[in-house]
């Protein structure tokens, strides 16, 4: 029986990677078009997307798009976390459920919502507008991971600190943050890897000048497969892999916090 649970184990993990290490693979192909196998290998495909041209340019916007996603959420994650999950305001749930809907409504749907917004503000074509949505549908994922860290927060080091007579701007800076901190760091990685691969709004929302990188590789696919289209979602998986490993070394940012 446990040799039977590894085996499957191992044919889905080994499954769920294929597809990842096919594009890696394809990535460095030196054909003009993408075949497998390639009769040749290049790095000349990541030229393409790291050289100047629509492909870094639209990296660097992803990147930026991502990068004020992020801080959006962060700004008003932690405060939202505090007050729902530590204080509980009243009507939490229903606030709860409120700031959810990010994650609950389908993305075609917040994308034409952004859309009719950006041109009734007059600002249709600009980059903000694109952080904005990401920011609310990706918003979800951020609460949770700080009401996980919030929940899980010894309440008597806060007591400690209010007994030793700090006041309350001390108790959260060196206590309460602290707390908080790992879960804040994960919950910001996840928002900035779905902020900087996320589609169907990013297309909804782009024009020519601010197509984020999803966006044009999808334009890409439409005509002849090359090997740089591969390079580019290769990229993503170097983040990807980046973030991966970040996030596995919260556990010792919470070790280094707190250790006596």
């Amino acid at each position: 029986m446990g040799k039977t649970v590894k085996g499957i184990g191992v044919f889905v993990l080994a499954a769920s990677a294929l597809p990842t290490l096919l594009v890696l693979f394809l990535s460095f192909s030196g054909d003009a078009g993408l075949r497998f196998p390639p009769t040749s290998f290049s790095l000349d495909p990541y030229g393409v997307v790291l050289g100047p041209g629509i492909y870094r340019d639209a990296l660097v916007r992803s990147l930026l798009v991502g990068l004020m996603a992020t801080a959006l959420s962060v700004a008003c994650g932690v405060p939202a976390a505090l007050a729902l999950y530590k204080h509980r305001v009243r009507l939490a749930p229903l606030i709860s459920a409120y700031l959810s809907l990010g994650f609950a409504t389908p993305l075609v749907v917040s994308g034409f919502a952004f859309l009719l917004l950006a041109y009734q503000l007059g600002q249709f074509g600009e980059l903000w507008p694109t952080a904005v949505a990401l920011a609310v549908v990706n918003f979800p994922f951020l609460l949770f991971t700080l009401a996980s860290a919030v929940n899980i927060a010894d309440p008597v080091l806060e007591e400690a600190a209010d007994t030793l007579g700090a006041d309350r701007v001390k108790t959260f800076l060196f206590v309460s943050f602290p707390l908080i901190l790992p879960g804040v760091i994960a919950g910001t990685l996840l928002v900035f890897v779905l902020s900087i691969t996320e589609f169907m709004v990013s297309l909804i929302l782009a024009t020519t000048a601010n197509a984020t990188l999803p966006v044009v590789i999808f334009g890409g696919l439409r005509g002849a497969l090359a090997p740089h289209l591969a390079a580019a979602a290769g990229v993503y998986v170097l983040i990807a892999l980046v973030v991966i490993f970040a996030m596995s070394r919260v556990r010792s940012i919470e070790r280094f916090l707190f250790q006596n």
